[in-house]
């Protein structure tokens, strides 16, 4: 049945109940026979979701994926990834060959990307995982709030790394971009399976479908900000292998900078949170100019501080990928005009 608008007559019975009737292609092909029973969910706008029993029933629905021996790694965890996506709680994989190595490999993937993601049942050439999460425990705010953190937590310790450079607490860094990965996809998960009908609108934390669009942009831009966050760590592991050592006012300026982005960061993330429009606006109104002084003096001191070419370019980077940052947290505060849209009024 393809989307088409229908048009029904509201009809009185018994004196006081209105009733319509349902298009007889879809109820066809949804499987609906006198006496069953559909669901009613009234959305934010007062239109009215209709859903039969069986869309209900899918929350618990399996998919299966049949692995043979010519799947790449890459194709086996992007098949898996679609499947986390689609909402599907049990998913089977079948492994043709019993390929010991593909399956260490796809543990490893879901202990790094995937949440609340458990092995039930694995032997040589089955294994079957099903999705534990309680959707009430992390609401689409809680999970922004905490990809914040971690993004925000990756970015301020990267910027106390530039004076001592410490391999082993940069590597730790880099290591934490999978926790912002894992609650990107997760997210992603709630709100395709909110448009699908599989979860409402409350069980996530939103009041209307129309804030899943600017929910998967601002996960979307925090995600982005985690990867530059990871790269500037990155940069600096290359630096202390190369055992360059960045002047003091060198590091003191980039550290100054850093910690103004951030903060710009975390207070597009809160005016998201929070609705706040005038917050949103000070952001794209100030955010790039409070930000050229310190872009000058960074430049003044790369060109007075001699170092190599190889030297330079991981310093440049890290520049770049502040100045990125920066975009993301525009972005996430346009999110916040767009979604508070409706509320707005005028004085």
């Amino acid at each position: 049945m393809r989307n088409k608008e229908l048009i029904r007559k509201v009809q009185l019975m018994g004196g006081s109940t209105l009733i319509i009737s349902l298009p007889k292609e879809w109820t066809r092909k949804a499987g609906i026979n006198p006496g069953d029973f559909v669901y009613l969910h009234v959305e934010s706008d007062n239109s009215l979701r209709v859903m039969p029993k069986n869309v209900i029933s899918l929350k618990r629905r399996e998919t299966i994926i049949e692995v043979g021996k010519d799947m790449s790694k890459g194709a086996l965890v992007r098949e898996l990834m679609s499947r986390y996506l689609a909402g599907y709680k049990v998913i089977v994989l079948n492994f043709r060959d019993g390929d010991y190595k593909q399956r260490k490999y796809l543990k490893s993937a879901i202990s790094r990307k995937l949440i609340g993601v458990e092995v039930l049942e694995e032997s040589s050439n089955k294994m079957i995982l099903q999705v534990l999460v309680n959707v009430e425990e992390l609401t689409v705010n809680t999970i922004i709030q905490r990809m914040m953190y971690v993004a925000s937590g990756m970015l301020s310790d990267s910027l106390r790394e530039l004076r001592k450079l410490d391999r082993e607490v940069i590597r730790d860094i880099i290591d934490r971009d999978d926790i912002a990965d894992k609650l990107y996809l997760y997210i992603l998960r709630q709100l395709n399976a909110t448009i699908k009908g599989y979860l409402r609108l409350e069980e996530i934390g939103l009041k209307g479908v129309e804030e899943t669009l600017q929910y998967g942009i601002v996960a979307k831009s925090i995600e982005r900000i985690a990867d530059h966050a990871q790269r500037i760590a990155m940069n600096l592991l290359e630096l202390s292998q190369m055992d360059v050592i960045l002047k003091e006012d060198l590091c003191r300026t980039v550290y100054e900078y850093g910690s103004s982005i951030n903060k710009i960061f975390r207070d597009s993330v809160n005016a998201f949170l929070t609705r706040n429009r005038g917050e949103a606006h000070n952001i794209m109104d100030t955010a790039t100019e409070s930000l050229i002084g310190y872009e000058k003096v960074i430049v003044d001191h790369m060109m007075n501080f001699e170092m190599s070419a190889k030297a330079y370019f991981p310093l440049r980077l890290i520049i770049d990928s502040l100045r990125r940052i920066v975009d993301y947290s525009v972005d996430i505060s346009e999110a916040t005009l767009d979604l508070t849209a409706e509320l707005y009024k005028p004085t």
